[in-house]
Parts: C-alpha cells; structure tokens; sequence
C-alpha cells in the first residue's frame, strides 16, 4: 500500500540489504508496478561493492561508492525527485501542540527502547553459550529477524525456537495437520513465549 503511494521506490544496494528478504519483496512489488506503468520507477543507488540483483542489471540510477563523485551523484538524484514541497506553516499556539506531541512521542519511544535493550541483554546474560550460539547463526541466515530473536527466541525441549524456525513449524502445522513442536510447547508450558515473539513479528510486518 505504501509503494502504490509514491512517485519513486530508492533502492539503496548494500552488502546488508541484498540479503534482506524483506528489501527483496519490496523490490519484487516495486518491479511489479514499474512493468505495470511502463515507466521508471524504481531507482536502484549502490553504496558498498556488490553485484546488483538480476532484475536490476542495466538499471543503476546513481554510484555512491566513490566520495569523489558524491555531489554529481547526490544533484542526480535531487534532479529526478524534483522539488521539496513547501512546508506547511503553524501559528504559535499549532507548534506549541505540535511540538509537546513530538517530545510525548519521543519519551515513549525512547522508553521502549531502553525497555527492549534490557529485555534483550536480560535475556542474552540467561543463554548458554550454546543457545546463543544458536541464535547467532540464525540471525546471518535470516538477518530481518535479528532484533526479534536476540529479544524473543527460546528453547523448548533441547529445541532453540527462532523466528524463522517458528514460522516454518506453523507451515508445516498447517499443511501436515500438526507438529512436534506443538507437543513441547505444551508440555513445558512455552505458548505464552510463543504468542509474544508471534506479536513481535505482527509488529514488524505492520511497520514495514
């Protein structure tokens, strides 16, 4: 929905975000309206020294990777985006609400943040070497999932449940008809563990 929305998606090309399922979805569905419109849409700029994907080879907008070309670069694509809308304009009283709005919102942020950094070191100082070990390697194989592991992962049954290996035993819950893990989950009392990194996730699909 949000795509559907601009005039241009920026494809910021990085050895993270080539790696990235998430960024590569987004890429598929940007592709999709560019084939529908029959016209540019997606704006592929490269920043580290990678191979772009397939379906963007011939396509590169704009190179970041030398600093001696960053402001031919940088006009290029200030160029192709056109102006900046004029911002609005407030009276007094209208910045004022404005303006305690933005600080309310950022104590709330900031107070879930730290919240979160203690939960994840919490939980990080309460894992076996070998759990987090784990963890870890789950993480570079599915580096979208990283903040809702290290914060939510858990262990069942000699079982390390990850995102990503929680999402794949729901799969194939539901095309088998069940799986073992819904046995563990019940014997050691773990659903609750479950339906938090399950909402985790939720929240991250909403943001993204």
């Amino acid at each position: 929905e949000g795509i559907d929305n601009v005039d241009y998606v920026i494809a910021v090309i990085s050895k993270s975000s080539i790696q990235s399922e998430w960024v590569k979805r987004e890429l598929d569905v940007a592709m999709n309206i560019e084939i529908e419109q029959k016209e540019v849409f997606v704006l592929p700029i490269l920043i580290d020294d990678v191979d772009l994907p397939g379906f963007l080879k011939g396509k590169l907008f704009a190179d970041f990777r030398n600093n001696e070309f960053y402001d031919k670069e940088l006009e290029k694509v200030l160029q192709k985006l056109g102006p900046a809308q004029e911002p609005p304009s407030y009276t007094k009283e209208e910045f004022e609400k404005l303006k305690t709005e933005y600080e309310e919102a950022k104590a709330f942020v900031d107070f879930y943040l730290h919240t979160t950094e203690q939960h994840m070191k919490i939980k990080s100082e309460q894992r076996s070497p070998e759990v987090q070990s784990k963890i870890d390697k789950a993480n570079i194989e599915y580096p979208e999932f990283v903040h809702i592991n290290n914060a939510y992962a858990f262990e069942v049954g000699g079982i390390v449940v990850t995102l990503n290996y929680l999402l794949w035993a729901l799969d194939k819950s539901i095309k088998r008809g069940g799986h073992p893990l819904e046995a563990l989950l019940t014997i050691e009392n773990k659903w609750l563990e479950t339906q938090i990194m399950l909402k985790a996730y939720s929240d991250y699909l909403r943001l993204d």
